[in-house]
């Protein structure tokens, strides 16, 4: 695997017309929610399982969608526990920074595919997600995601992390990537 994040960010499949030339086949259609594959993701797959796990994570489903009065498109409802914009906060004890609007990969399980992530960048409103941790000394845990947090780059990660470092009674940062896969 190439180890350059950057290479792999930039040498993706996009769209099902050429995720379909990629595999040899014609699985793949065009959803409202794009389809972007990692080369690197993509050649580990195994063309000849249409089962493969791999394949599973980012084949759009063609089944249709069935719809119920108590479907969300915001299953998780991250805008309703945003009090500080780039920041959820639906646990006592930890905190969710969006980090970016950027993934490595558009996983089709995606429980934020209908994210509004215009106006919640934990990186340009860090002052404020600093005050508000700062406020909640119950908050010992930091979740760093997105998008992805390894999409920003090296100096805008050091700095976020810099900052909850400093923080006297965050005991635990996590990043949840899809980069590294």
């Amino acid at each position: 695997m190439n180890n350059n994040w950057q290479h792999n960010a930039r040498n993706t499949l996009k769209g099902a017309d050429n995720c379909n030339a990629f595999f040899q086949s014609q699985q793949f259609q065009d959803q409202s929610f794009p389809i972007k594959i990692p080369l690197e993701f993509a050649s580990l797959i195994d063309k000849d399982n249409p089962n493969d796990p791999l394949l599973k994570q980012v084949i759009p489903s063609i089944k249709p969608q069935i719809e119920t009065l108590d479907f969300s498109i915001e299953p998780l409802k991250d805008e309703e526990n945003s009090p500080v914009a780039g920041l959820i906060h639906k646990y006592p004890n930890r905190v969710l920074l969006i980090t970016s609007r950027v993934c490595a990969i558009h996983c089709q399980y995606c429980f934020r595919q209908n994210f509004n992530y215009i106006g919640h960048d934990a990186v340009s409103n860090y002052l404020a997600i600093e005050d508000y941790i700062y406020r909640h000394p119950k908050i010992n845990e930091v979740i760093l995601s997105g998008g992805d947090p390894l999409s920003l780059s090296d100096e805008k990660l050091a700095q976020l992390i810099k900052g909850i470092e400093n923080i006297p009674h965050i005991k635990n940062l996590r990043i949840h990537t899809r980069s590294a896969v």
